[in-house]
């Protein structure tokens, strides 16, 4: 676990984020280099994890961020989630 808190240390300071920092989507959509409408289309995929806040607004922490930049849709494996490709697997099997 402490080689991922390096990597993640790394990314924050490469990208000028702030690990613990919680973001809005237009802001992580800068961090993250893509379009605001492709952030959202991941989030409501299931492909970048991210916080639910207040009146259904989301807010990304920066430790999520560089989990993405890192790992892509694979970062929603470190905080609980599945691949969107896991959850149709189990969906098929049942």
């Amino acid at each position: 676990m402490d080689q991922l808190n390096i990597m993640r240390a790394e990314v924050a300071r490469e990208h000028g984020i702030t690990l613990y920092a919680q973001y809005n989507e237009q802001r992580a959509a800068h961090f993250l280099k893509l379009d605001l409408s492709t952030v959202r289309r991941n989030r409501r995929a299931g492909r970048v994890p991210y916080v639910q806040y207040g009146n259904g607004g989301v807010r990304f922490l920066g430790v999520m961020l560089c989990d993405y930049i890192l790992f892509g849709a694979d970062a929603v494996r470190l905080w609980g989630g599945e691949t969107p490709d896991e959850g149709q697997a189990a969906d098929a099997a049942e």
